[in-house]
This record gives structure tokens, C-alpha cells and sequence, in this order.
């Protein structure tokens, strides 16, 4: 993805087939939705260049890495980091029906975004 491109706009992230599940591409879309809610299209586009840039990390791949993610979302916003992914967290909860009540002391975005993986796994097994 490059930004900006020559008419100075900023192109959107395609999800498209490379997020993988219905987990990945509702995970993708809530991580677009938040940032570009919280800052605006043009300061999420900047966020996900730095992203690539200092983290080898497309829009696309943040499922996929989320440890990664985080890592350089923190290393972006700092402290900052914390408030985004809790309102990630909670509009995919949301998607599921389910209420996030705030991320616990002793437990972290990865170990929700990890429980909520595997809810959602489980509930597609089931299915079959």
C-alpha cells in the first residue's frame, strides 16, 4: 500500500481474500473502523505506514500478527495504545453479541483478542 498517492489522497486497506476467517476479517475491519473513528482516515493511513515501515506490517496482516500489532500501535501511541485497543476489543465483542467489560489487571489485548479467537473457532465447529 503506498500513501499518500500522486492525486494526495489516501487509499483504504482491502480487505479482500487475504484475511483469512470470518474471525480475521471481523478483527481487520474493527481495527479500520476504531482507528479511522478515533483519528480520522488521513491519521489512520499514517499510523498504517508506520506500521509497514517500522514493522513490516500491512492492514491485512494484523490478524495474523497481532502481537505485532500491538507492539507498534505502542510504539506509536504509547499509553495511547491501551485506549485503542480496548475500543477494538469492545466493538468486537460487540460483533459477537457479547459484552467487553474492560481488559482485567494481569491480562492483555492479546489474551482477549486469543479467548475471543477461539470462542469464535468453536462456534464454526459447531456449525459444521
Amino acid at each position: 500500500m503506498k500513501y499518500p498517492d500522486e492525486k494526495n489522497t489516501f487509499p483504504t486497506p482491502s480487505w479482500g481474500s487475504e484475511v483469512k476467517g470470518d474471525f480475521e476479517s471481523r478483527l481487520a475491519k474493527m481495527v479500520d473502523e476504531v482507528l479511522k473513528q478515533i483519528f480520522g482516515q488521513s491519521a489512520a493511513l499514517i499510523i498504517y505506514n508506520h506500521l509497514e515501515k517500522n514493522r513490516s506490517l500491512t492492514p491485512e496482516k494484523i490478524p495474523e500478527e497481532i502481537e505485532t500489532f500491538t507492539k507498534g500501535l505502542k510504539e506509536f501511541l504509547g499509553s495511547g495504545a491501551l485506549v485503542i485497543e480496548e475500543m477494538i476489543l469492545k466493538q468486537l465483542y460487540s460483533s459477537y453479541e457479547l459484552e467487553f467489560r474492560g481488559i482485567k489487571e494481569g491480562c492483555s489485548f492479546i489474551d482477549y483478542i486469543t479467548k475471543l479467537k477461539h470462542m469464535s473457532d468453536e462456534k464454526t465447529k459447531k456449525k459444521r
